[in-house]
């Protein structure tokens, strides 16, 4: 079992920080963390039993692990959105789920998948102001992707290939790699 540390830097005081231990849970598997707000970081992990846990970061410091519900087979791969938190992963039936934050309580696991997927994490990123795009591992070892356009999901393409890991992206003012 593993506990997240972070070290930061600060607009208040740009300098780095030391590393500091985030108090709570056991975690397995990997974090996914990632700047919501100003001054605000959001992080989610597997705690054991592949429960998905948040916590975030403000100034006042961690506020403590919160069950987003639900079991799945994946470590997780979250975003912000407007003000909703979005998080993905594999779920226990080998579909890509989804799982939303809308400011007040969390949506519960919605499959956003038919195909057959490996359990390894999938990697979702935003475009454009509402838009998300999913890459996930076939159980074939191809890359499948998953697109929302900002008012429905689309239908999944195959982009084939090999994949032995999972995925990994970025933005990038010409598209994503």
């Amino acid at each position: 079992a593993t506990r997240i540390a972070n070290f930061r830097t600060g607009v208040v005081q740009p300098s780095w920080h030391a590393w500091e231990s985030v108090p709570g849970t056991s975690l397995v598997g990997r974090p996914d963390c990632f700047t919501s707000a100003n001054n605000q970081i959001d992080c989610f992990a597997n705690t054991p039993g592949f429960k998905v846990s948040w916590n975030r970061w403000t100034s006042s410091g961690w506020r403590g692990w919160t069950d987003i519900g639900g079991v799945i087979s994946s470590s997780p791969s979250c975003l912000t959105r407007g003000t909703r938190l979005h998080c993905f992963a594999i779920g226990v039936d080998n579909r890509l789920q989804q799982n939303v934050n809308d400011g007040t309580a969390w949506s519960g696991w919605i499959s956003r998948s038919t195909a057959t997927l490996s359990t390894q994490r999938p990697a979702c990123i935003g475009f454009g102001t509402t838009g998300i795009r999913c890459f996930a591992v076939t159980a074939s070892s191809t890359l499948s992707q998953y697109t929302y356009n900002g008012s429905a999901w689309t239908t999944s393409m195959d982009l084939g290939g090999n994949l032995q890991g999972r995925p990994f992206c970025v933005n990038r003012s010409g598209g994503i790699d």
